[in-house]
């Protein structure tokens, strides 16, 4: 996937009722066929599924803070809506949901653990033009970390 919201692509408004999850999804396997659009289908699909999941798993305190996927092994998560609007950087975004972002990240990548077999982790958060933000929301990457991943970030 491309990074969207689970809930843009689903085209309806972040939800944790079941039933119009699967309106939504309805809506969009009649147009987009999976025969006819695999790619779009994908996305779909697995917009479905993470939005379900979502919905299984109850919001908490996570009221402002939605999941999204990124091809198949990096997650990211946005901060959607504050009381002043949209954060759009890190120090836009209200402290509690700040925490709530980190508590959410630690969930996050002790299952991505479990279910990839990684050996570590990147968290990557751009703010600005300058450090290469090119989606003005706030959103944090989980990256995902092999030995053999050819990958060399240093400080």
């Amino acid at each position: 996937m491309n990074g969207r919201d689970i809930f843009a692509i689903l085209e309806t408004e972040p939800t944790e009722d079941k039933k119009e999850i699967k309106k939504a999804y309805a809506k969009l396997v009649k147009k987009y066929h999976p025969e006819e659009y695999p790619e779009k289908w994908k996305e779909i699909h697995d917009a479905y599924e993470a939005a379900l999941a979502r919905a299984e798993r109850g919001r908490g305190n996570y009221d402002n803070v939605i999941p999204s996927v990124q091809e198949e092994k990096i997650t990211a998560f946005t901060v959607q809506k504050t009381e002043a609007g949209k954060a759009g950087v890190l120090f836009e975004l209200p402290e509690e949901s700040a925490g709530e972002v980190m508590k959410l990240a630690k969930k996050m990548v002790t299952k991505m653990r479990g279910k990839l077999g990684c050996e570590g982790f990147n968290l990557v958060q751009n703010n600005g033009d300058l450090a290469g933000q090119t989606v003005f929301h706030f959103h944090l990457h989980l990256i995902p970390r092999y030995s053999a991943d050819g990958q060399k970030i240093g400080w």
